[in-house]
């Protein structure tokens, strides 16, 4: 099981004075999920996104384009696991290797494991883990 660690890289961008709840929910699950797993700053990885968003025309939270990012950088995406029954994991069971490094698209929503630890603004444990990308 996946340890869930409360987290939000966006955190370090503000004061704690001006850590307010609109500032830290900003619908950015894809670029938090990427800095969670790759270990690169939030505002490198925001600006490789929006480069990409400016030459597909779609936004940069579109697979499309974090895709694109990931590729660059050495992820592959994989085909979701599946347990005995044939029914993906959900996040909190995910079968991640000890010192593995995931980023897990679920519905709508992208979150990292990291070495054991599901890392993500909130908790998001119960949902299905579909295709996730990995370190090549």
């Amino acid at each position: 099981m996946n340890t869930f660690v409360k987290s939000n890289p966006r955190e370090k961008l503000y004061s704690k004075k001006q850590r307010t709840k609109k500032n830290m929910n900003t619908d950015d699950c894809v670029i938090r999920a990427i800095v969670h797993a790759t270990g690169i700053d939030y505002i490198t990885v925001f600006n490789a996104l929006l480069d990409l968003a400016k030459e597909s025309t779609f936004l940069p939270n579109y697979e499309v384009n974090y895709g694109k990012y990931l590729e660059s950088i050495g992820w592959v995406k994989r085909k979701p696991m599946r347990n005995g029954l044939g029914k993906t994991y959900e996040v909190r069971n995910f079968p991640a290797k000890p010192r593995g490094k995931y980023i897990i698209l679920t519905t709508s929503h992208l979150t990292a494991i990291v070495n054991g630890k599901h890392m993500d603004s909130w908790n998001c444990g119960r949902w299905r883990a579909n295709s996730y990308y990995e370190r090549a």
